[in-house]
């Protein structure tokens, strides 16, 4: 969606607070994007602003469980859609053109620490439609790869990269024969279920004819499963998909996948629709408009979109809605969003939700962040690290590996080993925050292992080598 035509906002709400008052909280733009790391317990916010809670950042932080953090140059010409972990390493990917002054072929990147690397300078990515701009909207994780989509094409070097991609950490592949019949308007959901790689496709797609499928070709779809014999995607079986019908979101939850939907078809129910991997059942009475996004959160679905209520237009549900196993109900104590919600996330007590709207019931919340005036700040509910050092195996013999718990790239990161009479062993530069360190150069006996951030102590262990 061009970031020009969408005037984006961003939501957080407390479900368990009984009352809700909203302010704006400090962003210079707007929030598209959430990603929580739990491997380092970070949170990642990416879209279109130039500042976040005072800290200059171009469209991309990191809480670290006590800053705001900026990652290096961050990004120019478009916003960040979508952030990931894959391989240790953090990605980023949007409308972007460049980070500083490197320009990127392809709107993704890599963070290595301290700069946002291309993935390669070879693969020239294109808009692959017409009056949109190239953009990347979709990272995920699938059988070692990591997997790449929405709205581009790059049709070179005996490759078909259209709409979507597999990233292997060094090198870009298909996911369709070069001269294939697979034709992709703009991949814009991703889906794992069953082990298996599914698409959502917003405006259909036609598909090859794959014969381990018993698929014959040329149909129009706008859910696809990936079929590796065939190296394609193949129709999900289901019924006829009319033509303009878009998946917007997929949602793993509870042993089935949840489709939002836009034109939904009358098969799969209203605007949203439950697949076991058989068969596509309706959820309750559905929406009386597009779902655009869902999430889970503390154990249920909610649903957001532009739709005012259920399917049989007796329930109000102001573009924000949460499924109890029977029925669409509004959010309990929240207030009513005046216009339609694009995405939405969801992490521990918090939903995060952006879109077009610039009012929750009387309270203005346009381009904000807002969230309850009993809350003082957004970090009050994100996670807080303890400085703290783990080391093992611990007694030790040939080798330990020391974990910390606070690491921040941009700052001097040491480790320092000394014996128990206060003489520096070793001094080591900390890189990430583990480390693996050769114990056969220490001698029998008891060692404390400091951690130095900038030259200050943050946390700190026992070491015992013993052989």
């Amino acid at each position: 969606m061009n970031k020009t035509n969408l005037l984006l906002a961003f939501l957080l709400i407390n479900f368990n607070l009984n009352a809700q008052v909203w302010h704006n909280y400090n962003i210079g733009g707007n929030v598209a994007s959430f990603y929580f790391d739990s491997t380092a317990n970070e949170l990642y916010l990416g879209g279109y602003f130039t500042s976040f809670n005072g800290v200059p950042a171009n469209n991309i932080v990191k809480w670290d469980g006590q800053n705001w953090i900026a990652l290096g140059d961050g990004f120019n010409g478009g916003a960040i859609h979508a952030i990931t972990r894959y391989n240790g390493e953090i990605y980023a990917a949007g409308d972007f053109d460049s980070s500083g002054t490197t320009p990127f072929k392809q709107p993704i990147a890599k963070w290595d620490g301290m700069t946002w690397l291309p993935l390669d300078t070879v693969h020239q990515f294109n808009n692959n439609t017409p009056g949109f701009t190239k953009s990347i909207y979709n990272l995920v994780e699938w059988n070692g790869s990591l997997i790449v989509a929405g709205n581009f094409n790059c049709l070179q070097n005996n490759l078909n990269l259209r709409c979507i991609t597999r990233w292997d950490g060094n090198n870009l592949f298909s996911m369709a024969p070069l001269y294939s019949d697979l034709y992709i308007t703009c991949c814009s959901a991703l889906g794992v279920f069953q082990n298996n790689l599914f698409i959502g496709v917003a405006g259909g797609g036609a598909v090859d004819s794959c014969p381990s499928s018993g698929q014959p070709g040329s149909d129009v779809f706008a859910f696809m499963k990936y079929d590796p014999v065939c190296s394609t995607f193949v129709e999900v079986g289901g019924g006829v998909w009319p033509m303009g019908s878009g998946v917007r979101d997929i949602l793993n939850y509870n042993g089935s996948l949840y489709l939002a939907l836009t034109v939904s078809p009358a098969w799969a129910g209203n605007f949203i629709t439950r697949y076991d991997g058989i068969n596509f059942y309706p959820v309750s009475n559905g929406f009386n408009d597009n779902v655009e996004s869902l999430a889970e959160y503390q154990g249920q679905i909610v649903a957001a979109g532009r739709f005012t209520a259920d399917g049989t237009n007796t329930q109000p549900l102001e573009h924000v809605a949460v499924w109890d196993g029977s029925n669409w109900n509004p959010l309990p104590g929240g207030c009513d969003l005046n216009k339609w919600v694009y995405k939405i996330y969801g992490h521990d007590s918090l939903l995060f939700a952006y879109g077009v709207f610039d009012s929750c019931g009387v309270n203005p919340v346009n381009n904000s962040v807002v969230y309850p005036s009993t809350i003082t700040g957004l970090h009050e509910f994100l996670p807080k690290k303890k400085n703290k050092m783990e080391v093992f195996p611990n007694p030790a013999n040939q080798q330990f590996t020391i974990i910390v718990s606070e690491y921040v790239e941009l700052n001097k990161n040491e480790i320092l080993i000394n014996d128990v009479t206060g003489r520096e062993i070793s001094r080591i530069t900390l890189k990430k925050s583990s480390l693996e360190v050769n114990a056969s150069v220490l001698q029998t006996g008891l060692y404390i292992a400091k951690q130095l951030v900038n030259g200050q102590l943050k946390s700190s262990s026992k070491i015992i080598i013993n052989r």
